[in-house]
């Protein structure tokens, strides 16, 4: 019976994921460089070891990672942490561009049957053409991986290249871990399939350039595969049990060969191969595709981080915990100034702005985050018809985004972007004594209306216009410009909190979009949050009035805090506690009061009220 395994997934049955890929996730979202940097500082090596190992060139390897750091700072929605590790993402982005340049340059070598004719000129010669045979092999099993199923393709690039063991990958991948264990038997045994039948692939002598340990390894499952299968053993053989476990050993061989299994599999899964042909020719098989896989496709130490030996086979010794004799090499001479260059495209792909106070930056962070998740739409244009809320599609949802910043933009003395480029822009409804949520809602209907009539990129660059040009006027730096208080929308506010309230709107409405595309916006950072929190408060206590029965209001999560509504004459009538995002999503108007109570005690009328005014105060 085979051994129990721990199951790494939780009791709600959702699996966990490594807190900084979320958080990492989050702060790449909301436009912060740092998390970039830090992202490359981790995982850098890894994607230049594994786009070297494809294509066998430096200069092609360092191209690789640019393209790759570069795609995760500029859509970083591409990268959904619930759905597996920012280690594997980036390591199988790696791998997918590393294959389509080869895929690119594989017209450019010699015609095969050049190697062939070379090979029969010397020893020399043969080994240049077992080299373009193996390179051609190599190339293809590179292709066939990246087109695995994804479960597979995460495990292998863990255990393959990122020199994880099978249980550490299962721990990432939040599976059991003979869960882990049979995706990386399935598919190594898928790619050795393919090499099998690669027509004219001779497997490379195992018996050359090895160490003594290694050898004694190959004599071992050539041995093994030379004798006619052992009978079972006898009941009381100590060695093994009289099943010795076949079927369970058979499923551990990809994690072995890969060096990827647990010390205590070792010993048995060496003891099985001596007494069972099948499973020594299998490992062998597994062994020859591993090679072509970890080989570099020139000579030369590879750059891989955490390589571990291919157990019984050539050409692996780099790998993290080989036999004697192992090299292990990461080529650094240039990290400094690949960080740099890498730093540099990325403020020219998503620009910042200069410094920023506390109260702008809330604004700034929401406007990157939607300014990434439009860019999801560059490669699927029919996308900007999804219907999103109200009857607006994501191009009517950005239009009202447009009419929204307006009013502040036009306070601080910006030139409305629906009037650019020679356009008079749509024509304004005056209604000088209406309320200010019929002006707005009207001006909204305008601006709605004239954007679709434009093409969607029109409609982006002039939100795009208005949000930075708001982010770089004084007032966003500069804390006593901002506390100048201004009417808009029918608040009285210091120019600071209307900033937050921008950043507010802007969050709501790109979590909208991204609910309607299938892309899940991640929490404002906690800094952004407590300014939400802590702002709409402030507007709720206002509105609640100083008559209304007190109730004592608690905040959980990162921008918790405690704070009494309401009568400052009377006891506190009702304790309240709600979520900080569930909160503000109720002030946003996407919440009702009866989804986001946690808890109340106390009177629950004064409860009620604050429930309600709250959700009253939705202008979104």
């Amino acid at each position: 019976m085979a051994p129990h395994i721990h199951e790494v997934v939780p009791v709600d049955g959702t699996p966990r994921y490594p807190p900084r890929d979320e958080e990492s996730h989050r702060r790449l979202v909301y436009g912060e460089e740092s998390a970039l940097g830090e992202a490359y500082d981790a995982f850098g090596a890894l994607v230049r070891a594994v786009a070297r190992r494809v294509t066998g060139s430096a200069h092609s390897a360092d191209e690789v990672v640019q393209e790759v750091f570069l795609r995760l700072w500029t859509c970083p929605y591409a990268f959904a942490p619930g759905h597996g590790s920012l280690r594997a993402w980036l390591s199988m982005l790696a791998h997918h561009r590393a294959v389509l340049r080869m895929r690119d340059a594989a017209g450019e070598p010699g015609e095969p049957g050049e190697s062939e004719e070379a090979g029969e000129a010397g020893e020399e010669a043969g080994e240049a053409g077992r080299r373009a045979r193996d390179a051609e092999a190599a190339l293809m099993l590179h292709s066939a991986l990246a087109e695995l199923p994804l479960p597979q393709r995460e495990a292998m690039h863990l255990a393959c290249f990122a020199g994880r063991t099978c249980r550490q990958v299962a721990v990432e991948l939040g599976i059991p871990e003979e869960i882990a264990a049979s995706r990386l038997r399935t598919a190594l045994g898928g790619l050795a399939d393919r090499l099998t039948a690669l027509p004219g692939h001779v497997p490379a002598d195992p018996r050359t350039s090895q160490s003594p340990q290694e050898s004694q390894e190959t004599q071992e499952l050539q041995g093994a595969q030379e004798l006619p299968q052992a009978s079972p053993p006898g009941p009381g053989d100590p060695e093994s049990s009289a099943e010795d476990d076949h079927q369970a050993v058979s499923e551990l061989l990809a994690a072995w060969v890969l060096g990827a299994g647990m010390p205590g599999d070792d010993a048995r899964v060496r003891r099985h191969l001596r007494s069972c042909a099948p499973c020594a020719a299998e490992a062998r098989r597994l062994g020859e595709a591993v090679r072509l896989l970890d080989e570099p496709a020139e000579s030369g130490a590879t750059e891989a981080k955490g390589a571990r030996q291919v157990k019984g086979v050539k050409g692996a010794g780099s790998r993290k915990g080989g036999g004697k004799g192992a090299v292990r090499t990461v080529r650094k001479g240039n990290t400094g100034v690949a960080r740099g260059r890498l730093m540099a495209a990325a403020r020219t792909a998503r620009p910042g702005h200069g410094p920023l106070a506390a109260h702008a930056a809330p604004y700034a962070g929401a406007v990157a985050s939607l300014d990434a998740l439009l860019h999801e739409l560059d490669t699927a244009p029919a996308l900007w018809g999804t219907p999103v809320v109200h009857d607006w599609d994501v191009q009517g949802t950005l239009a009202h985004l447009v009419a929204a910043d307006e009013a502040l933009a036009e306070r601080l003395g910006l030139a409305p972007v629906t009037m650019t480029g020679g356009s008079q822009g749509p024509a304004r409804v005056a209604m000088p004594g209406g309320p200010w949520e019929l002006r707005w809602s009207a001006r909204t209907e305008e601006v709605v209306a004239y954007e679709h009539t434009r093409p969607t990129a029109e409609t982006r660059e002039a939100w795009r216009t208005q949000a930075h040009g708001l982010l770089a006027l004084p007032e966003a730096g500069d804390e006593q410009l901002a506390a100048s208080p201004t009417v808009l929308m029918g608040l009285r506010l210091p120019v600071a909190d209307h900033y937050v309230l921008r950043a507010l709107e802007t969050w709501v409405h790109t979590r909208d979009i991204g609910r309607a595309l299938g892309r899940p916006v991640p929490p404002p950072l906690p800094t952004h949050l407590q300014r939400f929190v802590g702002l709409s408060i402030r507007i709720l206590d206002r509105a609640l009035g100083p008559t209304a029965r007190p109730v004592l209001l608690s905040v959980e999560g990162e921008a918790g805090g405690d704070w009494v509504l309401g009568s400052d004459a009377e006891p506190i009538a009702a304790e309240l506690v709600l979520e900080a995002v569930d909160f503000c999503l109720l002030v946003g108007g996407r919440r009702i009061p009866a989804e986001i109570a946690r808890g109340h005690a106390g009177d629950p009328v004064a409860s009620q009220r604050v429930l309600e005014t709250a959700a009253s105060l939705a202008w979104l």
